[in-house]
Order: structure tokens, then C-alpha cells, then sequence
């Protein structure tokens, strides 16, 4: 019977460990889209194995590292692909790796993050795109900022004054439109006989059919 030698085992084991490498380095560098990406991460126990078993890593974040920053990560949504990218830099600045982040989701949630009001957490792509599809030629980035926020305030109206949130902005979106804001609970109210969670109802109403929408947040 033939057996590999030790140094040929060893031989695949540093040819595995530097593909893996590589492919996060094309990540981080932008060659990679994030939900490619994330695809080949689960796939890949290597890549788990750098970034999870990563020595630099406080044994702290060892825990935090798997149950919440890569494995309740749903690619649909633009900030956990963000969220991807920051945990997978990361590593390469841990480690000194001489590396040019660049990454297009992460990009994007930072201007949404710079345009939007503090009341507002714009989670539908589809309503962020038609926005920057619509904006003038020639306007300089600043400029484009300035216009995408005012359209941003301009869309996201209210009867008297903006919702004040328990949790994270919940605003509901439909077919590319804002609903407007009504009202919310003065007070919270309890959730369900016997128990003590209070909530928080809050008023949205669809501009044109007058439909009302409720969105509930406990404390």
C-alpha cells in the first residue's frame, strides 16, 4: 500500500491554507462580491479556521465571532454583507497584511448612513438605488450627498414630528415609498396579559389608499 509522506501532506496543507488566503485577500480588495464570497466561506473550512481560530482574536470574541458576527448573516441584506467585509478587514489589520480594502456594500451603507436621519435606517436597496438613479448629471459627490438627503427628508414625512424609536428605526417601505408617519403610543403599553413587556405601537399610513400599517417595538 502507498502512503503519503509526511512532507506531502504538509505540502497541501500550506497549498490549502494559501488559496484560502488568497481568497480573502480578493475579497477584501473588492475583486469578490459579497454574497460570492460568503458562499465560498461556508463552504471552505480553511477560511473558517483563519478567521475564526484567528491567535490574534481576543479569546473573548472567540464566541461572539460565531454566533453573531458570521452565522446569523443573511447576504439579502445590505448591512450584514457590510458587516462581512468589516469582520474579514479586520483580520487582515490584526495581522499587519498589507492589503487596499475596498468593498462596494460597505461603501454604500456608509452613505446611506450619512444621508439618512436619525429616525430613519433605510434597509430597502431598491429605494436607495432609484434615488441615486435619479440624481442630476454633474453634480460633485458632496453635491450628490447634499441632493440624496434632501430627498431622504423630502420622502420621509410626518404629521407633526418624527417617531421616537424603542429599538432601531423601523420605518415601513412600500413599492418604493415612505410610509408617512401618524403617531405612536404615548405611553407603552403592556404585550400580553401577565407579563411585563412594554410596547410601543406606532401609526404609518400609506399616502395614496389610506391604509394603515402598525409597527411594534418592545423595550
Amino acid at each position: 500500500m502507498l502512503r503519503k509522506s509526511r512532507s506531502t501532506d504538509n505540502n497541501i496543507a500550506e497549498s490549502t491554507q494559501i488559496q484560502a488566503e488568497e481568497v480573502l485577500k480578493r475579497f477584501v480588495e473588492g475583486n469578490t462580491p459579497t454574497a460570492v464570497f460568503w458562499d465560498q466561506y461556508l463552504q471552505n473550512e480553511t477560511i473558517q479556521n483563519i478567521i475564526e481560530k484567528d491567535p490574534l482574536l481576543p479569546k473573548t470574541h472567540l464566541k461572539l465571532y460565531r454566533n453573531v458576527y458570521l452565522y446569523n448573516i443573511n447576504v439579502d441584506k445590505l448591512s450584514h454583507r457590510a458587516e462581512v467585509f468589516r469582520v474579514i478587514s479586520n483580520h487582515f489589520l490584526r495581522h499587519g497584511l498589507s492589503v487596499s480594502p475596498r468593498n462596494a456594500d460597505h461603501d454604500l451603507l456608509r452613505f446611506i448612513i450619512g444621508i439618512q436621519p436619525p429616525y430613519v435606517d433605510i434597509e430597502d436597496e431598491k429605494f436607495i438605488k432609484s434615488i441615486l438613479e435619479s440624481v442630476p448629471q454633474g453634480l460633485k459627490e458632496n453635491e450628490i450627498r447634499k441632493w440624496c438627503k434632501g430627498i431622504i427628508e423630502e420622502r420621509f414625512t410626518y404629521e407633526t414630528k418624527p417617531p421616537r424609536w424603542l429599538q432601531s428605526p423601523e420605518w415601513p417601505i412600500r413599492n418604493l415609498v415612505p410610509l408617512r408617519f401618524l403617531y405612536q403610543d404615548v405611553y407603552p403599553e403592556k404585550y400580553m396579559k401577565n407579563t411585563d413587556i412594554p410596547v410601543i405601537h406606532y401609526y404609518f399610513c400609506e399616502p395614496i389608499s389610506g391604509e394603515i400599517f402598525i409597527v411594534e417595538q418592545f423595550s
